[in-house]
Parts: C-alpha cells; structure tokens; sequence
C-alpha cells in the first residue's frame, strides 16, 4: 500500500489534492521523519502520522520578514522603528517584537548582529543561536558584508564626502580605485575594497558608505 492510500484511509472525507498538499507542506511523517513521497511504499509496521497545521505567527506593522531558516531571520525595518531598546524604549523595537515572534513559537530569543539607525529603513541580519551570531559578527568584523544604500539625489553633492564617479553612482571619497571601461560601452567603479559596481544611467543613485548613519545619505 502506498503512503497516499494509506492516507486515503485515515482521511475518506478528504480530496486527494488536499492528501497530496499535506504531503508536500510536511505535514506527514513515517516512523517519525517527514515524507512527502505519495507513491512510497508503507509497512504493516510503519507508524503513519500527521502533524498540526503550522500556525502563522505575524510580525507588528513596521516590520517585514524577509528570510527565516535555523540560524537568522532576515526583515525589513521601517524607519522610526529602533533596532534594539534604549534607555527610554524597551518594547517598540525590531529586538523585542522578534523576541515574541520566537517565543509564540517555542524558540528561544535573538542575536543582535548589527543595527540601523531609528530613522533609516533597510534590511537587518539576526541570529538564532550563538553559532550563527559568531559567525556573522565575523563577516561584518573583516567587511565581506556588502552594504549598499540605493537613494533619490536632490541638489548639489558635497564634494568633502561624496564623489561622483559617473552618471549612475556616487560613492564615498577615497573609497575609488579606478573607473574601468566594460562591453557595450559601459562602466565600473572598482573600489579599494575590490568591490565593483556597475555603472548605467539610470536616475536612481546607488550610494557605498563606509558606515550606515542616516546623516550621511542625507548630506547627498
């Protein structure tokens, strides 16, 4: 008998699309492991079980997951949102309200990795357990994280921190290494880090900081 009669079985009422969804949402376990092969064969002694419906646990406004697995959960913070609690605020923040998000599920709380100022919007990196904290405190440690800032330029560039190295990217002075020709015409800045970045004409600005602080996007 396969594993979708045997299902047919425990469930009459229920569509075979409906079995077959069940199968491969991981709701069905054999001998204790997940199975999602309906045409697997099952023993009189194989032990046929279905988990609970997986509960949906939502994340407050100001707050967008973006990424979970064993290790990090990755979201979008809005601006006005703190990272992590200050002396004055303890509970509005990305920290806390992934705190409780974890708890609802039985998981134990957050790593802080980095932060974004309160009034600068973007994505944020937590871990779920020290091993991964470790491990991408690291990354940030020897720079292999790339931080890209994408924005609207309004008015004049202030030539003591930004330079323009073409029409499409300004990036922090002294950051530069070259401007390199590419195929069709087009351009690259290699910055000293190794970085490259293309160049286009697009009016969206793209803006390499050596540092996140929302005072200097603003001065751009």
């Amino acid at each position: 008998m396969t594993l979708l009669e045997v299902l047919s079985k425990k469930f009459p009422d229920s569509s075979r699309t409906t079995l077959r969804q069940m199968l491969q949402h991981g709701r069905v376990r054999v001998n204790g492991e997940p199975e999602k092969d309906a045409k697997r064969d099952i023993d009189d002694d194989d032990v046929v079980d279905i988990a609970q419906k997986s509960v949906q646990y939502a994340l407050p406004a100001g707050l967008a997951l973006l990424h979970e697995d064993d290790d990090v959960l990755v979201v979008l913070k809005s601006n006005g949102l703190l990272t992590v609690a200050t002396e004055r605020e303890r509970e509005t923040t990305a920290q806390a309200y992934l705190n409780v998000y974890l708890k609802e599920k039985g998981e134990e709380r957050v790593h802080v990795v980095h932060r974004l100022d309160r009034e600068t919007s973007g994505v944020l990196v937590f871990a779920k357990n020290f091993k991964a904290r470790e491990a991408l405190k690291e990354q940030f440690a020897a720079h292999t994280t790339e931080r890209m800032y994408v924005g609207i330029i309004e008015g004049q560039l202030d030539p003591d921190v930004f330079v323009r190295v073409h029409r499409s990217a300004i990036v922090q002075l002294g950051r530069v290494r070259e401007i390199q020709s590419s195929p069709g015409g087009r351009y690259q800045a290699v910055l000293k880090s190794g970085i490259r970045i293309p160049l286009g004409s697009s009016g969206i600005e793209r803006l390499g900081l050596l540092t996140p602080r929302l005072e200097q996007v603003k001065q751009a």
